[in-house]
């Protein structure tokens, strides 16, 4: 994950205006709270001149194509790190005021990573401890005491780094447990 960045889906037509939204956003989500922000656009995505058979299937010189819904752009916004949290607790207002929703901004290994823990994630949601995504891959849920703290026990019970695919996963007592609080 990249401490200092979100990564927004923006209508094509507010591109120019993402900055003066997220503003407005930050108003009625986080009354008072002042935080600085820039707001750079990706250029939109293009087909190369004379491209052939695989940069027609969306692949090009960088890398893969974006995937964003059509008539949408990335946004890059850069922050101090202590300050993305609260901006990406935005993410509701912008899409429900103006169609933004804020996308995940994970490295190749940060999304790999958490692919092999959503197993995890996903047991712990059907358990209703309410987790969350911290830190791009770092799970945290609500323990029996109702405190938010982070999952420890990747190893599960057999030692392999399966995320707890293969039942173990007991978090044993969190004995690393933080709580988390608001960071502005």
């Amino acid at each position: 994950m990249h401490d200092d960045r979100l990564l927004l889906e923006v209508p094509e037509e507010k591109v120019t205006e993402t900055a003066e939204l997220i503003r407005e956003a930050l108003r009625t989500t986080h009354p008072g709270a002042t935080i600085n922000y820039d707001v750079v656009p990706r250029r939109p995505w293009q087909v190369p001149n004379g491209a052939g058979v695989a940069a027609a299937a969306g692949t090009h010189a960088e890398g893969r194509r974006p995937r964003t819904r059509a008539g949408y752009r990335l946004v890059d916004v850069f922050v101090m790190p202590g300050c993305r949290k609260t901006l990406a607790s935005t993410g509701g207002e912008l899409f429900r005021r103006y169609g933004i929703a804020v996308r995940d901004a994970l490295t190749r290994a940060g999304v790999e990573l958490r692919q092999q823990r959503y197993a995890t994630f996903a047991r712990l949601r059907e358990e209703q401890k309410r987790p969350r995504w911290e830190n791009g891959a770092d799970v945290s849920y609500l323990n029996d005491a109702g405190v938010r703290v982070l999952w420890t026990d990747w190893a599960g019970s057999n030692g392999s780094n399966n995320g707890g695919r293969e039942g173990g996963g007991a978090n044993p007592g969190a004995p690393t447990a933080t709580s988390h609080g608001r960071t502005m």
